[in-house]
C-alpha cells in the first residue's frame, strides 16, 4: 500500500516538468496489437530523491485522477494540447458517429486526462531515476492502470457499450489507420484520390492482416503498420490501377525506412535470438 501510495504522490512532483519528460520516454509493451513489442528509450535517468519520498503526500488517487482540481499552469496547457489532440487523432471515428460540437468535446476531454495522466505518471517516475521492473516501478505500473481503468469506465459511461467496443477496436487500429492514412494524403492531389470507403476496407484488411513477424516503425511521434508486398498484391481488389503504384511505392519506402532504423539500433549480445513483432523506434542512435 505504502508504495502505491508512493507512486501516487510522484504525479505532484513533475507536474511542471512531466510533459518535456514524457517526449522522449514512454514504456511501451502493447504499442500494437498484435503482440508484445521492442521500444528503445532515450534521455538520461537520474537517482531518485530520498527526500521527495520522505516527505511524499497522501493525497489519494482521486485527486491525482481529477487534473482540472491541480492548480498548475502546466497542467492546464497539456490538457488542453492533448484535448486538441485528441480531436484530430479520433475525428474519424466521431464523424462515424455522427457525434456533435459537444459530444466530441466532452469525449476528448476524458481521452485527454486519460492520456495526461499516464504521461505524467511515467515521466515523474523517469526523472527519479525508478526502474520500471523494480518493486516501486511495478506499483507504478499498477498506479497507471488503476488511473487508466477509472478513466475507461468514465469514458465508456459517456459514450455507451456499442460506441466503446468500437472506439477500442479503433484505438488497437492506430498503425494501421496511419499507414493508410499516410497513402490518401499522398493520393489527395490526384486525380484518383483514395475514397472513405476504400480507406475503411484498406485499415480493416491491414489489421486482419497482421502477423506475428509484423513490425510497426515509429518515428518519435507515431506508430505506422509496415505494408507488406503480400498486402499490396490483395490491396489491389480495392485500389484501381492508377492508385496501387502509389501504394507499392510506400511499401518500398518503409522497407528501406526499417534497414535504416535498424542500422542504428545496438547490436544484441552473442545468444539466441528471440523473434516476434517488434517496434522499431528512430529514438535508437
Amino acid at each position: 500500500m505504502r508504495l502505491v501510495v508512493l507512486a501516487i504522490s510522484l504525479l505532484g512532483a513533475g507536474l511542471a516538468s512531466g510533459w518535456h519528460a514524457a517526449k522522449h520516454f514512454s514504456i511501451n509493451k502493447s504499442a500494437a496489437p498484435d503482440g508484445s513489442q521492442v521500444q528503445l528509450s532515450s534521455g538520461p535517468s537520474s537517482s531518485p530523491s530520498k527526500s521527495h519520498f520522505d516527505n511524499a503526500p497522501v493525497d489519494g488517487l482521486e485527486a491525482l485522477l481529477d487534473f482540472k482540481r491541480l492548480p498548475s499552469d502546466a497542467t492546464s496547457r497539456q490538457l488542453y494540447y492533448e484535448t486538441g489532440r485528441a480531436k484530430v487523432a479520433y475525428a474519424q471515428l466521431f464523424s462515424r458517429w455522427g457525434a456533435g460540437p459537444q459530444e466530441r468535446d466532452k469525449i476528448a476531454e476524458l481521452l485527454a486526462a486519460r492520456q495526461a495522466t499516464t504521461a505524467n505518471i511515467m515521466a515523474t517516475s523517469r526523472e527519479q531515476g525508478i526502474a520500471p521492473s523494480g518493486r516501486l516501478g511495478r506499483a507504478i505500473g499498477d498506479t497507471i492502470s488503476e488511473a487508466r481503468n477509472r478513466y475507461d469506465i468514465k469514458i465508456k459511461e459517456t459514450v455507451g457499450a456499442q460506441k466503446w467496443e468500437e472506439l477500442i477496436l479503433y484505438e488497437k487500429q492506430e498503425p494501421q489507420r496511419n499507414s493508410v492514412n499516410e497513402l490518401r494524403f499522398r493520393l489527395l492531389d490526384t486525380p484518383f484520390p483514395l475514397q472513405p470507403s476504400q480507406r475503411d476496407r484498406l485499415i480493416e484488411m491491414l489489421y486482419e492482416d497482421k502477423r506475428e513477424d509484423r513490425a510497426v516503425i515509429f518515428d518519435g511521434a507515431r506508430r505506422s503498420a509496415v505494408f507488406s508486398f503480400d498486402f499490396v498484391r490483395k490491396a489491389g481488389t480495392i485500389l484501381s490501377g492508377e492508385q496501387l503504384p502509389t501504394l507499392a511505392t510506400m511499401a518500398a519506402e518503409q522497407l528501406v525506412q526499417i534497414e535504416i532504423l535498424k542500422s542504428r539500433q545496438p547490436r544484441p549480445p552473442a545468444g539466441p535470438v528471440s523473434t516476434g513483432s517488434q517496434t522499431i523506434s528512430s529514438d535508437s542512435k
